[in-house]
């Protein structure tokens, strides 16, 4: 049986875009060296995790980050993707 570990006091929840009751929760754990976890949500009940380890976060804000400066870009420009 897995450890069951108290509700972290820093994260947040996201609605899914198609709103139909589905949500991703991102919660930091410091255990085993601090993590991101990502938890996704369906009507209340979690169906999946994901675990992300300290060292990789900056890619994934890097990431979304280059995403968004992109999307912007193309909306100031009037092209669509």
């Amino acid at each position: 049986m897995a450890d069951i570990h108290a509700l972290p006091a820093h994260g947040d929840v996201f609605l899914d875009a198609r709103d139909d009751g589905r949500a991703m929760r991102l919660s930091w754990h410091t255990e085993a060296g601090g993590m991101a976890v990502l938890s996704i949500w369906r009507a209340g009940t979690c169906v999946s995790t994901f675990q992300l380890g300290r060292e990789d976060i900056p890619d994934l804000i890097d990431t979304l980050v280059r995403g968004l400066a992109e999307d912007q870009a193309q909306h100031r420009t009037g092209q669509a993707s």
